[in-house]
């Protein structure tokens, strides 16, 4: 892969570009045929994910309309969804992980 980094004075940003898009989409692809468990894994990390965005965005839609509530705890499980989702991509990416029993 090409991706390098660019710094900047507060951060540091990685530069990807049109061929890592396209070797991560064979190998996500082709990962997926190979480790059938860790897509099924992946697929409903991001269902999870889905569904603690839209639980968040529900209740911040109340809480626009002036009810008393805030969304903390919905915006806590929008993070931990994140790192579930980010894990079980990172696990399929790499053929590994706790699902798949010859990494």
């Amino acid at each position: 892969m090409t991706t390098t980094a660019t710094t900047t004075a507060a951060t540091v940003e990685p530069v990807v570009d049109d061929t890592d898009l396209m070797v991560a989409t064979y190998i996500l692809a082709t990962r997926a045929e190979q480790f059938p468990e860790l897509r099924r894994t992946e697929a409903q990390a991001r269902l999870k994910l889905a569904a603690a965005i839209q639980a968040m965005d529900e209740i911040e839609d109340l809480a626009a309309a002036g009810h008393k509530v805030h969304s903390l705890a919905e915006q806590a499980e929008v993070e931990r969804a994140k790192d579930t989702y980010a894990q079980a991509l990172a696990d399929l990416l790499r053929g590994q992980g706790a699902s798949c029993s010859d990494s």
